[in-house]
């Protein structure tokens, strides 16, 4: 999109802005706060959500980092008796 293109694009969403925010004044007090409880709840749950992945990747990192933790000391305790079995044989 060119430079004209983007400017035309911005006053549009302004003007969408400035409807929104008049249609917004001129609603009454009981829709006004029946409106930010919508908005909040919304927010909530998006709150929500973003905390349970959160929580989701750290237990899914741990588990991986767990997992990589036992496999990298079963392979030393593999290297280990390899190398005990090869000195007992010579």
């Amino acid at each position: 999109m060119n430079n004209k293109g983007k400017g035309i694009a911005a006053l549009i969403g302004l003007g969408i802005s400035a409807l929104a925010v008049l249609g917004y004044k001129r609603l009454p007090q009981d829709k006004k706060d029946k409106l930010k409880g919508r908005l909040n709840e919304a927010g909530q749950k998006i709150k929500d959500t973003a905390h349970d992945v959160e929580e989701s990747v750290s237990e899914t990192y741990n588990n991986v980092k767990g997992k990589l933790s036992d496999t990298a000391s079963e392979l030393s305790n593999k290297a280990k008796n390899t190398k005990k079995d090869l000195e007992e044989t010579i």
